[in-house]
């Protein structure tokens, strides 16, 4: 019995440490998931992306990394794709992004929706995420913002 507990356990994280890169949309879900999940998952992150987006992000440091990966005041976040416009190589996702930005104040946490465009890039048979750009951010709150 501990060796089939033992070897479900292995085969688990086996599973769960392999990222599927061949299809563009689970692409930019995994990084998005992995972004979310903290400094734990940057290194899987940018293992996703490609070109000045890659560069970019392994040259954050310090203060910018932690506000950059440190996502950890959001909470139960959305991710739908609006338009898919996929060529060979080139694949263009626009995408909405939805949490619930919790905050310290009771009662004050509100709702941010934001729409991107993602450029993903099949680089050996496999789609990476080398742009996103931000189209419009909605932030929903019950109490005024500062």
């Amino acid at each position: 019995m501990k060796k089939i507990i033992l070897l479900f356990l292995l085969f688990s994280t086996f599973i769960s440490s392999c990222v599927d890169k061949s299809d563009p949309e689970t692409t930019l879900r995994t990084f998005i998931n992995f972004r979310f999940d903290g400094e734990g998952k940057k290194d899987k992150a940018i293992d996703l992306t490609t070109g000045e987006l890659r560069t970019m992000l392994e040259g954050l440091k310090g203060e910018e990394s932690k506000n950059f990966w440190g996502l950890k005041n959001q909470a139960k976040r959305n991710i739908k794709i609006n338009i898919k416009n996929c060529e060979k190589e080139i694949c263009y996702l626009t995408y909405t992004l939805s949490y619930r930005q919790k905050s310290e104040q009771p009662k004050s946490d509100y709702n941010i929706e934001t729409k991107k465009i993602a450029k993903l890039e099949k680089i050996e048979n496999n789609w990476l995420i080398s742009d996103v750009s931000e189209v419009k951010t909605f932030i929903d709150s019950k109490v005024e913002l500062k």
